[in-house]
């Protein structure tokens, strides 16, 4: 067979990288295997890449049969060689199934295809009326534009910019401008009772701390909510015994939370809020009450709601931006289904049609997919997270995606490093450590009931490049669908 010397092989890996515009890799990133591959300078390697393939295709062949056929749960394999450019493998690659949180790369491709890295998410301050001797005659607005990431920290310093103009009265109100998206608060077919979750985040324009408030241990071993806000009805019954716990009276939308049982140090729980728009503007008005500025109405009436930024006389006084590429680390590594819908809305908006909706989204990557060479008829997209259970693919379909990703380098460089690597970080952290895979595969996981998927990349044994997805449906036990993945990536990636 042809002999290839070592230092070779990683001077061309090395141009490899350059094709692809620098992904912005620290040593960190390589796979362990790549590095204990290297071992001299002098060393020798065999280019027998026909002899590995058909050695792990027929492991693939007798491992999927011997198990699927034991198993009551459905599979889609799909396995493609990026540097042979050829299938590698398939198991009915062709079946339209449940694809979970893989979704998220679909939305991440369209994302990067159709926006662009340096998109940003911006949200913005105004005032209008007149500044007169410490008195705001006129009112605040707050317009949305759906950062998932903006936090308490941002909310202080969006405050202290309307102090810094000289507001120590404001005889108006604090008014939310939600008008980008439409007045859906859910994605189609979520499931209504895991409201109070913060997986299944309220959609709004105007995001504060992912819509959500979390009750901790304060002094005392007490209660208490962060951040503090005047929103959200705190009632302490801990001390009772039994383990901690704090619940929100969901199912009649309202925003007392209880907690009781024993609560300790260290104890913490984060749910969502009802009507997070209206919590952000509230937690604003009591922190600039912090900043020593008070309203002229009434303490007792609500000086916050909802209404457009008018077209004239407005001055902005704040502005905070983040772009696609930020928010593009934590949806994929943490499998974040806010941030995955933020950024599923801002491909909506972008078509220029307003308020933006799921069917502006969906468009646009029907639209991608038909560039692909794919039937868009043969496949049913209803959200940006996967948490909807009207979402139909095939492996074969998210292959196709991830191939396209991979040979484009406003997408490849910016979606590898977002990806969990197994055995190491995101929600792959735990999985195939000890194994050929683990510091290679990087992939995006998938869970809803029923249903454990994973899609993604890895460098096989003989240095070629693979994308692959796996859809398994009809689940009865998550573990035995994750060791049947993790079974196949270890196959891929072992000599």
């Amino acid at each position: 067979m042809k002999k290839i010397n070592i230092l070779v092989m990683s001077a061309l890996l090395q141009s490899a990288v350059c094709v692809y515009g620098n992904p912005k890799y620290s040593d960190e990133d390589v796979p362990a295997s790549s590095i204990a591959d290297v071992a001299s300078d002098e060393e020798e390697i065999e280019d027998d890449s026909s002899e590995w393939n058909e050695k792990v295709q027929t492991k693939l062949h007798d491992f999927t049969s011997e198990e699927l056929e034991t198993s009551n749960f459905y599979t889609g394999i799909c396995i493609y060689d990026l540097t042979a450019d050829s299938l590698f493998f398939d198991y009915n690659g062709n079946k339209i199934m449940r694809p979970a949180s893989t979704q998220k790369l679909i939305t991440a491709v369209a994302a990067l295809d159709y926006l662009g890295a340096d998109c940003e998410y911006v949200t913005s301050a105004y005032i209008s009326g007149k500044v007169e001797n410490g008195v705001l005659n006129g009112d605040v607005y707050v317009v949305g534009g759906f950062d998932p990431a903006f936090n308490s920290g941002d909310l202080r310093r969006l405050a202290r910019a309307i102090s810094n103009e000289g507001i120590k009265r404001i005889n108006g109100k604090v008014y939310g401008d939600v008008s980008m998206k439409d007045t859906l608060i859910w994605g189609q077919g979520w499931c209504w009772d895991d409201a109070p979750s913060e997986s299944e985040p309220y959609l709004t324009p105007l995001v504060l701390n992912r819509g959500c408030v979390t009750v901790s241990s304060g002094p005392g071993n007490k209660p208490m909510l962060e951040p503090s806000t005047s929103f959200v009805e705190l009632q302490d019954r801990t001390g009772n015994g039994g383990r901690f716990k704090a619940t929100r009276n969901w199912v009649s939308n309202g925003n007392i939370i209880t907690a009781s049982g024993n609560m300790k140090r260290g104890n913490s729980k984060t749910i969502s809020v009802y009507r997070p728009e209206l919590y952000f503007l509230c937690t604003l008005t009591d922190f600039l009450k912090t900043e020593g500025i008070t309203f002229s109405a009434d303490s007792s009436s609500v000086v916050y709601g909802l209404k457009e930024l008018p077209s004239e006389n407005v001055k902005r006084v704040y502005r905070c931006s983040r772009t696609v590429e930020q928010i593009l680390v934590k949806m994929m590594k943490e499998s974040d289904n806010l941030y995955a819908e933020s950024m599923y809305y801002q491909i909506a908006a972008s078509t220029g049609n307003r308020p933006a909706s799921a069917k502006s989204a969906r468009s646009v990557e029907r639209q991608l997919l038909r560039k692909l060479g794919l039937d868009a008829s043969r496949c049913r997209l209803a959200d940006g997270s996967g948490l909807s259970l009207y979402n139909y693919l095939s492996a074969e379909q998210e292959c196709q995606l991830l191939r396209y990703a991979y040979r484009n380098e406003n997408i490849y460089p910016h979606l590898r490093p977002s990806l969990p690597i197994a055995g190491i970080d995101g929600t792959l952290r735990k999985r195939m450590r000890g194994t050929s895979a683990s510091g290679n595969v990087r992939a995006k996981t998938g869970t809803l009931t029923g249903i454990i998927t994973l899609a993604g990349y890895c460098t096989a044994a003989n240095g070629h490049d693979l994308c692959f997805v796996i859809l398994n449906n009809g689940i009865m036990h998550a573990v035995n669908a994750r060791r049947f993945q993790d079974r196949v990536c270890a196959l891929l990636c072992q000599p």
